[in-house]
């Protein structure tokens, strides 16, 4: 369960400071560093995220198919 926590808080500081750095960049900072450390940011929390949905979903269809 506390790993499961985990995973929940780190993709929402992904998506939180990659959204951050995208989304509500400064103009002027866009095209340098931060803008596309925003973008791996949100990368990385979609593979985290979707990494996260297989293993909890999975679990589930396993045990609701046995």
């Amino acid at each position: 369960m506390k790993k499961n926590i985990w995973t929940i808080i780190r993709t929402t500081i992904f998506i939180f400071i990659g959204l951050k750095s995208t989304i509500f960049i400064h103009p002027e900072n866009v095209g340098g560093w931060e803008n596309y450390l925003g973008y791996l940011l949100l990368i990385f929390a979609a593979f985290d995220l979707s990494s996260f949905l297989i293993k909890f979903y999975g679990k589930k269809l396993k045990q609701n198919i046995q």
